[in-house]
């Protein structure tokens, strides 16, 4: 007797739909790096969506980074204090052991403790 064999393949199609994306919800990080940040360079020119002012350049060394989008959110809410609050990112900016996101969630904090002490 001779033996028949048989193979299949399978062969799956996936298709992908975009739902839209409920304004709530931040956008996603890349696929490419999905536990990084979800800006990319050229991060300036920068328009705030939350009623703080436009950002046009940096003064930094470097160039522009995804630190400088702080400078789009609103300092009403520390009134005469905003100077702290700037005075504190910058010192959280200079340190040179923490990578760039790691800074700007630091700074986020900081603000958020800021206002609810």
């Amino acid at each position: 007797m001779t033996g028949t064999s048989q193979s299949t393949t399978a062969t799956t199609t996936t298709t992908t739909s975009r739902i839209p994306r409920d304004v709530r919800y931040p956008t996603p990080p890349p696929p490419d790096d999905p536990l990084g940040p979800a800006a990319r360079p050229p991060y300036l020119p920068a328009h705030s969506e939350y009623g703080g002012p436009a950002v046009y350049y940096s003064c930094r060394p470097g160039g522009a980074c995804l630190f400088d989008l702080l400078g789009t959110l609103p300092m009403k809410e520390f009134g005469i204090l905003d100077w702290e609050v700037l005075d504190r990112e910058e010192e959280i900016y200079e340190s040179d052991d923490v990578k760039e996101e790691y800074k700007v969630m630091h700074a986020l904090w900081a603000r958020w403790i800021m206002l609810h002490r």
